[in-house]
């Protein structure tokens, strides 16, 4: 009940969200409103990053002995100051925390920043230690952590995605654009698409580093024409040099 994006993803979306819907009318009220509660401050988001860049299965990091503290005071709605490392310094910083989110096998703190409307997200397992002076905070009512866990991971995916590629795509290739690749990267593509008169057409695609974009087109096949970065068409042809090297039977015609 709590991966709702795995679920959509296995076409169950629907069908979990009218059983959730029917089992919540039956609790009494006061399991129905604690329900609500932790749905407000707990947030599973299962998938894995687009990019490893933030997260990934090296877990070395965490400090699970700050996850307990800080889940109080997601609870108790209390201001902890809390120290965190970034990257070679440490910042120290009294925040109001709002939610926790367990994403791919990593924790993350979601948290307003004292005296501002700036919402942040940190990693738990960068946090060093956790002051909980017992100061309470107003909650904002119309905070839904996971509505702004999925615009936030939404705006950190399109971020790391840092090699614009220039394609020119076949009619087969903008059929297999929509299936192919992420949803907001076809759908950026095809908002600027220019269809030439050879029928095939011009579109810019938001892709990882080099090596990575030339993964990310296989599906295209011959489909698709790289025109730019160079070192994406260079790494293109030879991944599929080495695709055909490794699937031709030796002594085979052609």
């Amino acid at each position: 009940m709590g991966v709702p994006r795995a679920l959509a993803e296995l076409g169950l979306g629907n069908a979990v969200a009218a059983a959730h819907a029917k089992v919540t009318a039956t609790l009494p009220t006061p399991l129905r409103d604690q329900a609500q509660h932790v749905a407000q401050r707990f947030h599973l988001d299962a998938p894995t990053w687009f990019s490893d860049n933030k997260g990934n299965s090296d877990n070395s990091d965490d400090n699970d002995g700050v996850l307990g503290e800080l889940a109080a005071a997601v609870w108790h709605q209390r201001r902890v100051r809390i120290d965190y490392r970034r990257g070679d310094t440490n910042v120290t910083r009294t925040v109001e925390p709002l939610g926790l989110v367990l994403k791919a096998g990593v924790w993350y703190l979601v948290a307003r920043v004292t005296g501002t409307d700036d919402t942040r997200t940190y990693r738990v397992g960068r946090i060093g230690n956790v002051d909980d002076p017992g100061e309470p905070f107003d909650r904002p009512a119309d905070f839904d952590l996971a509505g702004w866990w999925q615009r936030s991971s939404a705006r950190f995916e399109r971020s790391v995605r840092r090699c614009d590629v220039r394609v020119r795509l076949s009619p087969v290739g903008m059929r297999i654009l929509p299936r192919a690749l992420d949803a907001e990267v076809a759908a950026d593509a095809l908002a600027t698409a220019d269809e030439g008169a050879d029928g095939w057409t011009d579109v810019t695609l938001a892709l990882e580093e080099p090596r990575i974009a030339a993964g990310q087109l296989l599906p295209f096949g011959p489909e698709v024409r790289i025109v730019e970065p160079a070192d994406v068409r260079d790494h293109y042809v030879d991944l599929a040099t080495r695709m055909v090297e490794r699937n031709t039977i030796s002594g085979a015609p052609g």
